[in-house]
């Protein structure tokens, strides 16, 4: 096929910085072993690791969400309440992390559910607004109502009316 006069170049190519290509390495596996050899760090959440053990007790490792599409394993601390609502340093951050505002979740729910459909997720209590008290408003935990308290605890409560 011929190029028409629209698509043919007016300038030619040509290489317009200083850039030098390399040889590729004799085995170049060798270094994509290396660099997916290692784990992937991931941003810590500040969340201390007295809250973290209780958290993993109280969860059993299972996750606490368990909405459809469910993975199971809970790997992902997820903050009913913002992080950013309320205080990231000092007592706001002790306020922040205790047991009642942290769901333990897997990774599908945490971010399939929770962050893909906020409507959704504020009605379940899986997230809050900043003015709510994460003990005092009851969540669908693993499809039944309860109420989380500080200590790790999980009782049952009434069923939140639809809105």
């Amino acid at each position: 096929m011929k190029r028409s006069a629209l698509l043919a170049r007016r300038t030619p190519l040509l290489a317009k910085t200083g850039l030098r290509r390399t040889a590729l390495p004799d085995n170049p596996l060798s270094r994509v072993a290396k660099r997916t050899s290692q784990p992937k760090r991931h941003a810590k959440s500040g969340i201390p690791a007295k809250v973290r053990v209780a958290l993993a007790a109280r969860s059993g490792g299972v996750c606490e969400i368990g909405a459809p599409g469910c993975v199971g394993r809970a790997v992902d601390p997820s903050h009913r309440k913002a992080t950013g609502a309320g205080g990231r340093h000092g007592q706001a951050a002790v306020r922040h992390h205790v047991l009642s505002n942290i769901l333990h979740a897997c990774r599908f729910c945490h971010e399939r559910h929770v962050h893909a459909y906020p409507a959704a997720a504020y009605w379940r209590g899986w997230a809050l607004r900043e003015h709510e008290n994460p003990a005092a408003v009851p969540v669908l935990y693993r499809w039944k109502w309860v109420l989380l308290s500080d200590n790790g605890t999980v009782t049952a409560s009434t069923p939140k009316e639809m809105p």
